[in-house]
């Protein structure tokens, strides 16, 4: 009998083996992660990195992490690229990093970073043809040229927005409204459907600012600060902002409503949630 017992439990734990190995397998072809030197890193997958992954999309991202803290330096440039045929609309920042996680990032002191999307298939790797490739990659400072951009119009310039504070906690509509108030200099109307963003960051001595960590609601802010409300829930949306923006209701609403910069066209710009806007 407890032989009988110990060959079950045998057996068992080769069925089990057997199919983890399936797994892994399985996994393979879902997904591969290339690491050609110690300063780069490339990610082939059959589907995009979501918010809350399951599966081998969870084991994808935990992947990710683990080789993101094999990169090293002070002071770098990091450039990061995300690649697919992909036309869906999405935040790009959100797939390379805050899907993946800011965390994960905290160990560079990043000087300078450089993302961008292609819209160019990715190769074909181990006879997989992947859908989305991602890539992190440390670089000198005179390599953070654009692969995929050239850069033909300007359309506008600023210089000198003061803002209150710039950590994780930053709400984007603070970076709004200082963009807003700032001095912006509209350079061309054009409608452009694809345009680049460069920013730079003069933090006070002895402050060091986390890139990666603010750059949603800098962006975010930014952007927004480009477009012109379409009105959508107008009042309700007032009504919440000015908790967060300590400005009388009516020049809220045509901070809102104003087209003066709005280069980047008419849109549903923010909306109520909860209890505050998103």
């Amino acid at each position: 009998m407890k032989e009988d017992l110990q060959r079950v439990k045998n057996n068992r734990q080769e069925f089990f083996a057997d199919i983890l190995k399936e797994d892994k397998k399985d996994n393979q072809s879902h997904y591969f992660i290339n690491t050609p030197n110690d300063n780069s890193i490339e990610v082939y997958s059959s589907q995009r990195l979501p918010y809350e992954p399951k599966g081998w999309l969870l084991e994808m991202r935990n992947a990710i992490r683990h080789h993101l803290k094999r990169l090293k330096g002070d002071g770098v440039c990091l450039q990061a690229l995300y690649k697919s045929m992909d036309q869906r609309f999405f935040d790009v920042e959100n797939v390379l990093f805050y899907k993946v996680g800011p965390s994960s990032f905290n160990h560079l002191n990043i000087k300078s970073l450089q993302f961008e999307r292609a819209y160019e298939y990715p190769l074909i790797v181990n006879g997989h043809h992947f859908e989305h490739y991602q890539s992190y990659k440390i670089v000198d400072q005179d390599e953070t040229n654009s692969q995929y951009w050239i850069k033909k119009r300007t359309l506008a310039t600023w210089k000198s927005i003061p803002i209150p504070k710039l950590a994780s906690e930053t709400k984007p509509h603070t970076i709004w409204h200082a963009m807003k108030a700032g001095l912006v200099n509209i350079l061309d109307r054009t409608k452009s459907d694809f345009y680049g963003l460069e920013v730079t960051i003069k933090a006070p001595i002895h402050i060091q600012v986390h890139l990666v960590t603010i750059m949603k609601p800098l962006l975010d802010g930014m952007i927004s600060a480009f477009h012109q409300h379409d009105s959508s829930d107008i009042d309700e949306v007032v009504f919440w902002l000015k908790k967060y923006i300590n400005l009388p209701t009516q020049q809220i609403k045509n901070l809102l409503l104003d087209s003066d910069n709005a280069i980047l066209g008419l849109r549903n710009l923010i909306q109520p949630y909860r209890n505050g806007v998103k």
